[in-house]
């Protein structure tokens, strides 16, 4: 019989929150190892039994998520924790990514990504919301990128596109380049970041602040 993923969910808001443990024990190869509705309550249950997953959320009284998750990622650097956020809480994108989550889903999450995001990251994957992707992307300032990659004005370009969710098509449709130029771009990289693959090469470049806007 197939493991179930251990899940523990840290949200306040008691209605929403019994809605998730119901969900998630409906899965076959999920179960709610325990739940708490604050950041001070997780820390002491995860001192007790540690999940496979934490579905945590930011705002919260007593202690929040963001506290929550660092005093947590400082006892199990290996914790893997999926942030679920209001598209309000762009201010707390940033911080969360560079403690070190594994993923960063919005709230109205559907159900089917929901579970996509908890499987993803259990395996070792990581899963961010585009829209949130996007505005991370968004909200930094162009011309203010390091190069500590030697990438060059094009690949920063096609960078930037790539976090903000374009295909490779779209990208050389914007830079007026060839899709074979674009996928050459997107290896060299992965490649020049150590990347493992176009998801860490996101999280790098957030985290890294490796992004220029093509506008």
């Amino acid at each position: 019989m197939k493991k179930r993923i251990k899940i523990a969910v840290v949200e306040d808001q008691e209605l929403f929150r019994n809605g998730i443990i119901t969900l998630l024990n409906g899965q076959s190869n999920m179960e709610v190892a325990f739940d708490c509705g604050n950041g001070e309550e997780f820390l002491q249950q995860l001192a007790k039994i540690k999940p496979d997953i934490v579905l945590m959320d930011i705002s919260m009284p007593v202690m929040d998520g963001s506290e929550a998750t660092l005093k947590a990622l400082e006892m199990h650097p290996d914790l893997k924790i999926i942030v679920l956020s209001m598209l309000d809480q762009k201010n707390y994108y940033a911080r969360m990514i560079k403690y070190g989550v594994k993923g960063y889903i919005n709230k109205d999450v559907n159900l089917t990504d929901l579970f996509d995001a908890i499987e993803e990251v259990n395996q070792g994957g990581l899963y961010f919301s585009q829209d949130i992707m996007r505005q991370l992307v968004l909200d930094k300032e162009v011309g203010q990128v390091p190069n500590n990659y030697d990438l060059t004005v094009n690949e920063l370009s096609a960078l930037g596109m790539i976090c903000t969710g374009h295909t490779n098509k779209e990208i050389a449709l914007k830079m007026c380049l060839s899709i074979k130029t674009i996928e050459k771009y997107r290896n060299t990289l992965i490649k020049k970041t150590r990347a493992r693959n176009t998801a860490h090469l996101v999280m790098k470049a957030i985290k890294e602040d490796l992004v220029l806007i093509e506008g």
